[in-house]
């Protein structure tokens, strides 16, 4: 077994080079160390996500890809649960939902991406089959419930469930409703008094000085920029390392589950511009 100091340092090195064949030789001797140290748990989802894709050297395989995601998942890691969901869901899974809902209500790094394809869920439900809408709302209001909850009682110390809550109306969970905008505002300038890293992003990526303006996105990149619309290039997934290759576009889903509520056959992983569109 490694030393915690040895751990870091590899992770270090396998976050920083260039070397593909050396980040993989890393990551594949990481991932059998610890499985309760942070580091192990970010090379675990690193290489999941090379697994997933089938970059950086790695066939694809979402079998192995899962078994890798697995622990960083069960210690609440936005990205593995992020790439479980995306997985699941491509496998026509029920058990997606859920996963996406875990992967927002971290209020992480992932919990964005999540929390978009949770409003594409809820749109596509509520035009093709509100059974299906309704399930995917009973699955957002158990987390918002347990977030609250968090917040309420004075335990959200780092601000992450204000973040959650704060996507929950930048991304319209609730529906389309007038003050969102306002009390995302509200959410992430609480999650800023409580240190949390993300909070200085979205209050200045975010909208708010268009709060006036009925037509205004929430989701733009900053607020200077032109939120006229735009094509859509096509959609990366995040594999936790350096691009490297083609996007990777995921196969249709096949399964019962998704094709009985007429969901998309194709669903894109984060940082794909489609998600900072006109609300």
């Amino acid at each position: 077994m490694l030393t915690e100091e040895q751990i870091q340092k590899m992770f270090d090195e396998a976050v920083s080079t260039q070397d593909f064949a050396r980040k993989r030789q890393l990551l594949d001797a990481l991932v059998k160390e610890n499985p309760e140290n942070a580091d192990v748990q970010a090379a675990q989802v690193m290489l999941g996500g090379l697994y997933f894709q089938g970059k950086g050297g790695a066939p694809r395989d979402l079998t192995r890809a899962e078994q890798l995601l697995r622990n960083p998942a069960d210690h609440g890691h936005s990205q593995a649960l992020l790439q479980l969901a995306l997985i699941h869901y491509q496998s026509g899974m029920p058990d997606a939902v859920g996963l996406f809902c875990r992967a927002w209500a971290t209020g992480g790094t992932g919990a964005e991406a999540a929390a978009a394809r949770l409003e594409e869920l809820r749109q596509v439900g509520a035009r093709r089959n509100q059974d299906f809408l309704r399930m995917v709302d009973r699955e957002i209001d158990v987390r918002l419930t347990a977030l609250r909850k968090k917040i309420r009682e004075g335990e959200d110390r780092d601000g992450s469930a204000e973040m959650a809550v704060a996507l929950y109306y930048i991304y319209a969970l609730n529906g389309r409703e007038e003050e969102n905008l306002q009390l995302a505002y509200d959410c992430l300038t609480e999650a800023l008094t409580k240190g949390n890293p993300l909070a200085s992003i979205y209050l200045k990526r975010t909208a708010f000085s268009y709060m006036e303006n009925p037509l205004a996105s929430a989701r733009l990149l900053d607020a200077d920029t032109d939120y006229a619309s735009k094509p859509e290039p096509p959609a990366r997934e995040y594999d936790g390392a350096e691009e490297e290759g083609e996007a990777y576009e995921p196969e249709e889903t096949k399964h019962s589950f998704f094709q009985a509520a007429n969901m998309p056959g194709r669903i894109y992983g984060p940082y794909n511009s489609v998600y900072h569109r006109f609300a």
